[in-house]
């Protein structure tokens, strides 16, 4: 008969050396990454209008544990507006895949500006850094309205099977006596026609006075546009979701006075905003705006992070509070 027991055998343990990164050389955006790793970028579409959203894809692969690795971002200047970079679904630990999105603000953003990758080479054993672009771009002025920012754009593609045929049914229902146009649920659901038109001739009637000026009815929408960005300003606050705070922030303020001031989506900037400001309203609320649309840029574009983490959130808090003063205060002022 077949018996069994249980046997340990012994191993020698293994040793093996770790060392530690060099840190001369070192560059300032090295965010971990050893091995040896390829980097690739492109941009779609190259052929865009103002307004538009054009992606930025980069990939990282090669013989790493790439599942730490940060994403590279396209520095960018006044003619983009550029939104965090976010990691494709189908990365994996050993290629990972990135997509930035940035929107050209002016028939002059003719290209995407160059994006860097460092990493330690072990072979080497040296620090490596690529650099890649800039990515020539061409943009034609804008003809339709500004797309919807509020969400990502990359697309969901789903999958649907064919729905199973229905079965037959194993108990037949008898006819009902009473036919189904004279019960009492049919005959209540005829009141709602008259009830929806009542109400819509009084909600008519309650805009008359704003329909009869267009230009105060859009500056109203657009002020209830930017609250409503506030709003959500706030909840990104309060995620500690710093940079989507502040840009949104930045869109509440464009959507309101852009509409105010009639600017077009290219020629929307904080210098614009700043011009029209000193012509269309007071002194005092265009210096406010000045410097409100300053410390929004400041921490749009990067220039708060070397500020405590409560110092930037108490910041970003009060300027929600003084965007909501100037909006107030100017909805008064002549248009």
């Amino acid at each position: 008969s077949r018996t069994s027991r249980q046997i340990v055998i012994p191993i020698r343990p293994l040793s093996m050396m770790i060392r530690p990164l060099p840190r001369a050389n070192r560059p300032r955006d090295f965010a971990g990454p050893v091995g040896r790793i390829s980097f690739r970028a492109t941009i779609r579409p190259k052929h865009a209008e103002v307004g538009d959203l054009v992606r930025v894809i980069t990939t990282i692969s090669g013989d790493a544990d790439l599942s730490t690795a940060t994403p590279p971002a396209v520095t960018t200047d006044k003619r983009f507006t550029a939104y965090p970079p976010r990691a494709a679904k189908t990365s994996t630990t050993s290629k990972k895949t990135f997509e930035q999105v940035v929107v050209p603000k002016h028939v002059k953003a003719n290209a995407v500006p160059a994006i860097s990758f460092s990493y330690f080479d072990p072979t080497s054993n040296r620090y490596a850094t690529v650099t890649l672009g800039p990515f020539p771009l061409k943009v034609r002025p804008q003809k339709g309205p500004p797309p919807d920012l509020s969400e990502h754009p990359l697309p969901i593609v789903e999958e649907y099977d064919l729905p199973p045929l229905k079965p037959a049914p194993t108990v037949w229902s008898p006819v009902p006596d009473q036919p189904w146009f004279v019960s009492s649920l049919f005959l209540g659901i005829q009141l709602l026609p008259p009830l929806c038109l009542v109400l819509l001739l009084l909600r008519i009637r309650l805009r008359r006075p704003r329909l009869r000026d267009v230009n105060r009815s859009r500056i109203e929408e657009a002020l209830n546009t930017a609250h409503v960005s506030l709003d959500r300003a706030r909840t990104s606050l309060a995620r500690d979701d710093l940079q989507e705070s502040a840009e949104t922030v930045w869109r509440a303020i464009s959507t309101y006075f852009s509409i105010r001031f009639s600017l077009s989506p290219g020629d929307l900037s904080a210098d614009s905003l700043t011009a029209h400001a000193k012509l269309e309203l007071s002194a005092q609320t265009a210096t406010q705006l000045k410097g409100l649309i300053a410390t929004c840029d400041l921490f749009r574009f990067g220039g708060a992070r070397d500020k405590p983490p409560t110092e930037r959130k108490r910041l970003l808090s009060a300027l929600i509070r003084d965007v909501e003063t100037i909006l107030a205060n100017t909805r008064g002022q002549s248009c």
